[in-house]
């Protein structure tokens, strides 16, 4: 799959459904945020130790030694205490942060409250606290450390008094003399284990303050929009998700042009919507029919029927410049209704309030694309175009049986009419063109569900009308009528007419 193709069916396709999954959380966020009490935050840099930190694991080990510090029980009582206030255990727990800076022995510690002075009290206690525990700490291993050695330096001393005592008395002894260099020798060792320790216990502290803890003077607002920017991300990986998911789901074919390279046929153009050029598709459909000896061209939707006006598009696009007229006149037929025939009268230009067009006397149900002009035009221009295409109009009638005022079965045309940028529709009448069409004009174009294939007797060439995103499935049920009709398909064409939901 490529690129741009993976991009359309995820975000083109599904774009509605990725922005309602970005869009929600961050509405929601900001709405719990927006009211919520503001934070402000203390904080206070202590050096945990006067030694570097050799690794990293030496400097996470201090900064844990440091966590564990400042939120053990007694250490928050006794800030809470100092700061005259009560907060739940827990929470206050969740905003003390501890970070380290690097792999440096400096630790950072922030305290987040409602109250600034009441983080700034935290903050300065739990620090201080920091600081006095870990020296006391250090403080308290020397000691622990120096007092065997302490007591162990007191007995050798005692006993080489009294070797060196033995030894006097009988100088010639050589196990004496051995004895007393080994309890020298261990002395000494213990003397400058001693030593050590000792300027260990008398040198400076190892912790202390590297910044003391400030009065925050304005409320966090990082945290707000962190939290946003958090929620946008993880609405957009869900939106992504969940088109991805419906994607395997239901596979799509995005764009008219892909879909004509799946069906391997040619791509005709595009009939509504941006970058529609109605007179290209007609040359490109009288070129494949010519080439395919069709005379029907028939429609057939990927993703369901033909829109009506898709269908009069492309009858006008087949017809070309040079089509038959049809009259209008007046009628003595009193069901006409005189503000349907007002409507049909102004599209194509004829005054007078009972102008309308007569139904076929057949009983047949269909759709047929019209082109119309008014009777005084045809009278005038009967082999003109210039004199038709002055007053022309296109009418979609789409016939059928039914009551049109009364108990008799009359028909009932829904009929669209159009005349440049203007289309009005009521219960008009048609009547079919009066001259005889060319072989050119005789091209017809209907919609799949219109045609009855057992008494069309006419040889018919399929063309695929793919919107701006396709279900896979369905283009391949088209190949599939491929197969079963013995119809040449002639070529895809594309429709972008339809808003923005479009039905998939």
């Amino acid at each position: 799959m490529e690129i741009d193709e993976a991009f359309a069916r995820l975000v083109r396709r599904h774009w509605w459904v990725i922005v309602l999954c970005v869009v929600i959380p961050l509405v929601g966020v900001y709405q719990f945020t927006k009211g919520q009490p503001a934070q402000y935050t203390s904080t206070a840099r202590v050096q945990a130790d006067d030694t570097v930190p050799a690794s990293d694991i030496e400097a996470t080990g201090l900064v844990s030694k440091v966590d564990g510090i400042a939120t053990s029980r007694d250490v928050l009582n006794r800030a809470l205490k100092a700061a005259g206030v009560q907060r739940d255990m827990r929470k206050l727990d969740e905003d003390i942060k501890i970070t380290g800076l690097g792999t440096s022995a400096t630790v950072a510690l922030a305290v987040t409250d409602t109250d600034p002075k009441v983080a700034h009290v935290l903050a300065t206690h739990i620090s201080n606290e920091v600081v006095t525990r870990i020296n006391a700490e250090n403080k308290s291993g020397v000691l622990k450390q120096l007092a065997p050695i302490e007591k162990k330096v007191k007995e050798l001393n005692t006993r080489l008094t009294r070797l060196q005592t033995q030894l006097t008395g009988n100088p010639t002894n050589t196990v004496l003399s051995f004895q007393v260099a080994n309890t020298q020798a261990e002395l000494s060792g213990l003397q400058a284990q001693r030593n050590t320790l000792l300027q260990e216990r008398d040198k400076p502290n190892i912790a202390q303050h590297i910044q003391r803890a400030a009065l925050p003077d304005k409320p966090d607002t990082d945290v707000k929009v962190q939290l946003i920017a958090l929620a946008g991300v993880l609405g957009l990986i869900l939106g992504l998700l969940v088109s991805a998911v419906t994607e395997i789901a239901s596979p799509s074919v995005p764009g008219e042009r892909r879909v004509a390279r799946l069906l391997g046929e040619p791509l005709l153009g595009r009939v509504r919507g941006r970058k529609a050029d109605v007179a290209d598709v007609g040359r490109k459909l009288r070129l494949a029919a010519k080439r395919a000896k069709v005379d029907t061209i028939v429609l057939a939707g990927v993703n369901g029927p033909v829109p009506a006006e898709v269908v009069v598009k492309v009858q006008e696009a087949a017809w070309g410049d040079d089509v038959p007229g049809l009259e209008v006149w007046e009628s003595e037929d009193g069901k006409a209704k005189a503000g349907a025939a007002r409507s049909l009268a102004d599209v194509v230009g004829k005054g007078g309030d009972r102008a309308f067009l007569e139904a076929p006397a057949d009983d047949v149900t269909s759709t047929q694309a019209i082109p119309i002009v008014s009777r005084e035009d045809a009278q005038s221009g009967a082999n003109g175009s210039a004199a038709r295409g002055a007053a022309r109009s296109t009418a979609l009638a789409r016939w059928s049986t039914g009551e049109a005022g009364g108990d008799e079965d009359v028909k009932t045309p829904a009929v669209v009419l159009k005349k440049g940028g203007e289309v009005s529709s009521g219960p008009f009448s048609a009547a079919p063109p009066r001259q005889q069409a060319t072989a050119q004009r005789r091209l017809r174009v209907m919609a799949l569900e219109e045609l009855d294939p057992a008494t069309e007797e006419a040889r018919c060439g399929l063309v695929v009308v793919a919107p701006k995103s396709s279900k896979l499935a369905r283009v391949r049920a088209v190949s599939d009528l491929m197969e079963l009709s013995g119809w040449p398909l002639l070529g895809i064409l594309g429709d972008r007419g339809r808003g923005l939901f479009r039905r998939r």
